[in-house]
């Protein structure tokens, strides 16, 4: 009788564990080095890069975002003064750095700016959802990155992210992939304007071989696909996200994920970034609507 108690006590404990709300308390560190009077600027231009990674108050997950974020940077003193001698000791710093010495006048300088972050963008009670945004812009035409997720199975001593084939229902990726394509569709449609027509032919052209993206994540009632620039597109489409139901995923995805979903929460910071593009997006459609006329 005791030993089925501290069975049942055991067990509440660790589904606890699991439930707790996590922190999206978020550690964030800036470094500039080689600061320059640029003519025609107000403020010194620099080389820059910004790092930024979770706390979640859970142990084992920060130390797995810890060791992220230090390997996605490539240094392990992630405090303001270590990252500016990082960032100081660069080889593209110092190439960079020669060829600004070498400039004509009137000739504008090159300053590197790079991002490395890390963000707890979401929790179930038994999952959790980083993104990790590798993002610089090394004086091109406009800069470039990529959106990783990353989903973890809370409560667990060891981390392993959980991959698009870990919650697939045996050989249903076609399925997917069709709703996948499906979707980017529909998001030519609405972010990029096109009609249906010209929709599809965009993605025939585009992509001969839709192979679709197991970069995932759970979304309020279903999950989200991301592509990242480029993948499927030109780099004015940006990065296509694609949000699928539970409805539409029902016997594609292993249903005890499709039950997460349904208790996701999103970081509340992300929540009201994203009203505040949408607001923006409407009032830019309704400007255009008005000149139009």
């Amino acid at each position: 009788m005791f030993a089925k108690s501290l069975l049942a006590v055991t067990l509440f404990a660790a589904i606890g564990v699991q439930a707790a709300p996590l922190s999206y308390k978020t550690q964030t560190a800036h470094a500039k080095t080689n600061c320059t009077k640029v003519s025609g600027e107000k403020e010194p231009r620099c080389h820059e890069l910004t790092v930024a990674y979770p706390q979640t108050g859970d142990k084992t997950l920060d130390a797995w975002a810890l060791a992220a974020i230090r390997k996605s940077v490539g240094a392990k003193d992630l405090s303001a003064n270590g990252l500016k001698k990082f960032l100081t000791r660069s080889k593209d710093v110092a190439e960079t750095n020669k060829e600004n010495r070498t400039l004509r006048q009137g000739e504008y300088p090159c300053f590197l700016d790079y991002i490395r972050t890390l963000e707890l963008e979401g929790q179930t009670p038994q999952y959790a959802v980083f993104g990790m945004e590798e993002w610089e812009y090394t004086c091109g035409a406009h800069g470039n990155g990529n959106h990783g997720f990353t989903v973890l199975k809370r409560g667990e001593a060891k981390i392993k992210p959980v991959a698009l084939k870990d919650i697939l229902l045996p050989k249903q990726m076609a399925k997917l992939v069709a709703l996948q394509k499906a979707g980017y569709v529909n998001y030519l449609q609405t972010d990029a304007e096109y009609s249906e027509k010209e929709a599809r032919e965009y993605v025939a052209e585009y992509n001969q071989d839709f192979k679709g993206t197991d970069n995932w994540r759970f979304a309020k009632g279903g999950l989200v696909f991301l592509f990242q620039s480029y993948e499927i597109g030109a780099y004015a489409i940006g990065r296509p996200e694609i949000f699928l139901s539970n409805r539409q995923l029902n016997g594609i995805i292993k249903p005890e994920i499709l039950r997460e979903a349904a208790q996701y929460q999103v970081n509340p910071k992300i929540a009201k970034q994203e009203q505040e593009w949408q607001a923006a997006k409407e009032a830019a459609k309704k400007e255009q609507q008005q000149q139009a006329k």
